[in-house]
């Protein structure tokens, strides 16, 4: 081993002689280099050598191939030893072969190897043009070892097809994998795509000579019956050239030779049908419906790279009547066939209610139902008129109220549908019919917060609408609701019906009596489970009732669970922002205590928040406490897991 390594080691000779009488790198800089590459070598000489020892030395010998590159610029070096300068990358890649006959297995391996010879080829100046060469060869053996790697075949066709221009090759590539892995949906869609951007390169240079493809058929039936009136015109002529002896000449002339004389519009006419106006991308979709599996999301992505280019309505068919063909019932599957072949909202609309009823099924009137919604978010339907906004047009009011009638009926009981309903019943100014909506919704789903929260909401819109005051009643509803939901589900009721009392007016008595069964024992989950909660309560309380009952409500906040460092900075930070606007010592005393609570040595947070422990800190060093500081300095360290970045900071506060 030590002879082989010793081998090498001589071997670099040359290139680093080079690199010293050219000021590259000095002398101390290349024993380093010789002593790292000993070591690497001896480790991938050892038995207990592993992938992460090649990757390793790989690294090291491209951050110093990048290293010298830049020093050449820098220098300002052009003329350059090739070969000298070729054997850092020669090393790369010998690094890579070796590695790999060990680990051919790994794909990922063979797949950074393809990747470290497509990145270098932008560098050909420089010795990089041999990364390419190798390409063909690494795929072949990386094929032979990962036959179903789809990405490998796939690299493969786009290397013969970007950078050698082979569109054969490329797509004999593709077939070959394919027949490895015939239900590769990956491997049909690039099929796909290479047959489409073929096609396309096709069109334009046929353009770019003057042919427009859409006109070649009109072409060959012009020329064809130019010749055939040509034709009758000799036939008409006074001379009968019927009678005259043929010519022994054209008697002998094959088939072929007869051929070559036609109009060159003619040679076109089987190229027009195959490939220019995408009878190959067709064939190739077919195919890709027969062997791979029936998945929907292949099928539109597909269909949506038609949009790149022109002349590609046979294509298009051909999608669309297999999407008909392998998803006849699929709700998505009906939606995109329906939106495509249609522009008219109001249309589609009243198409997708159809098919709904007559299929009568839950899916389908979610999928009729999804289109409504996403008109509204788009801004394609005013929610109030009901009217399209693009043209005007007006949609009609009774097809929706059919729509969500017969959906509901259909077995639709989805917190969306009613949500929706709500919406369009609000637009429309149908303010009963609305709060008879919002209770069928929580009838449908009892247990579910949405469905309450979204009935509370829209009680809260119609009190708006009306001038109703309607707090009081949908407090009460939300303390119904908590008791029917599921108590680790029920935070953002909580939530909602604290929005709903601040909004009522009450005092912070009242507030606070109000939310005793929120810091209750029986719903300690629900704390635990959305810390979330006490800080939007919390920072309501100051901003509505000021700094003192908010230090009432968190204190008692605290006596029940323990709160989160997030909590805790909120709270820190509400009482400094007090402390800045009317400093005293019984502020300081306060937020003091607050951070003692926090970090007290019992509590979870004084070893790993190092964001507490630095606040204390910056606050007492700011207030000249300059000692109590330098304490609260040593506890950190002395607490924390992780000091170095506590440390670090404060090195900083105090510079």
């Amino acid at each position: 081993m030590a002879d082989t390594v010793q081998h090498f080691l001589e071997c670099m000779l040359p290139e680093l002689q080079y690199f010293l009488e050219h000021g590259i790198f000095s002398a101390p800089e290349l024993r380093q280099i010789v002593a790292k590459r000993k070591r690497f070598e001896y480790k991938l000489k050892s038995k207990g050598a592993g992938l992460e020892h090649f990757l390793r030395y790989i690294d090291y010998e491209m951050s110093l191939d990048k290293l010298r590159l830049l020093r050449l610029e820098l220098a300002g070096i052009k003329d350059v030893d090739k070969m000298k300068m070729h054997a850092g990358l020669s090393r790369i890649h010998a690094i890579y072969s070796r590695a790999l006959r060990r680990f051919y297995h790994m794909e990922h391996l063979w797949l950074n190897y393809v990747a470290f010879c497509f990145s270098s080829r932008k560098k050909r100046s420089n010795g990089y043009g041999t990364a390419l060469s190798k390409l063909t060869r690494v795929f072949s053996r990386a094929i032979q070892y990962h036959p179903q790697c789809e990405e490998l075949w796939i690299r493969f066709a786009l290397w013969e097809y970007e950078m050698n221009h082979n569109v054969l090759a490329a797509r004999a590539t593709l077939q070959k994998g394919l027949r490895m892995n015939p239900k590769s949906w990956w491997m049909w869609s690039e099929y796909f795509s290479l047959e489409l951007q073929y096609m396309h390169r096709l069109q334009e240079r046929m353009r770019i000579v003057g042919i427009d493809p859409k006109n070649i058929a009109d072409e060959v039936k012009k020329e064809e019956e130019d010749e055939k009136a040509r034709q009758e015109a000799e036939k008409q002529a006074e001379i009968d050239y019927d009678e005259l002896p043929s010519s022994p000449e054209r008697e002998d002339e094959s088939d072929d030779e007869r051929g070559a004389s036609t109009p060159l519009a003619a040679h076109f006419s089987c190229a027009t049908d195959a490939v220019i106006y995408g009878e190959i991308p067709r064939l190739v979709f077919a195919s890709a419906t027969q062997s791979a599996p029936k998945e929907l999301k292949w099928y539109i992505e597909c269909y949506e790279k038609l949009s790149a280019y022109q002349d590609t309505e046979l294509v298009r068919q051909e999608i669309l009547a297999s999407i008909k063909r392998d998803f006849p019932e699929d709700p998505q599957a009906i939606r995109f066939v329906v939106c495509t072949t249609s522009d008219d909202v109001a249309g589609i609309l009243a198409e997708l209610i159809k098919r709904a009823s007559d299929a009568g099924t839950a899916g389908m009137w979610e999928m009729a139902i999804d289109f409504v919604s996403e008109c509204l978010e788009k801004g394609t339907v005013d929610p109030h008129s009901l009217q399209l906004r693009d043209n005007s047009l007006p949609l009609p009011a009774a097809h929706l109220e059919s729509l969500f009638e017969q959906a509901h009926e259909g077995g639709v009981h989805s917190v969306r549908l009613f949500a929706l309903w709500t919406r369009v019943l609000l637009g429309l100014g149908r303010i009963h019919r609305c709060r008879e909506v919002a209770a069928l919704c929580t009838d449908a789903a009892p247990h579910s917060p949405a469905a309450w929260e979204l009935r509370a909401r829209v009680l809260l819109r119609v009190g708006l609408r009306t001038g109703e005051h309607v707090e009081s009643e949908v407090a009460a509803m939300l303390r119904a609701a908590i008791a029917k939901v599921p108590t680790e589900d029920s935070a953002s009721l909580y939530s909602l019906l604290f929005q709903v009392l601040l909004q009522s007016g009450i005092s912070f008595s009242q507030l606070s009596s109000s939310l005793d069964d929120l810091f209750s024992a029986s719903h300690i989950l629900v704390l635990s489970s959305d810390q979330g909660l006490y800080e939007g309560i919390i920072s309501a309380v100051n901003a509505v009732f000021g700094i003192s009952c908010a230090r009432t409500l968190y204190k008692k906040v605290m006596r029940v669970h323990d709160a989160s460092e997030a909590v805790f900075e909120m709270c820190a930070r509400l009482e400094m922002a007090h402390l800045s606007s009317a400093p005293s010592s019984a502020s300081i005393s306060t937020v003091r205590e607050l951070f003692e609570r926090a970090l007290r040595d019992s509590s979870p947070l004084a070893s790993v928040s190092t964001s507490l422990w630095l606040s204390y800190a910056t606050l007492e060093y700011e207030y000249g406490h300059f000692d109590k500081a330098h304490a609260v300095h040593w506890r950190a360290l002395k607490n924390l897991k992780s000091p170095r970045t506590f440390q670090a900071a404060f090195q900083d506060l105090i510079a």
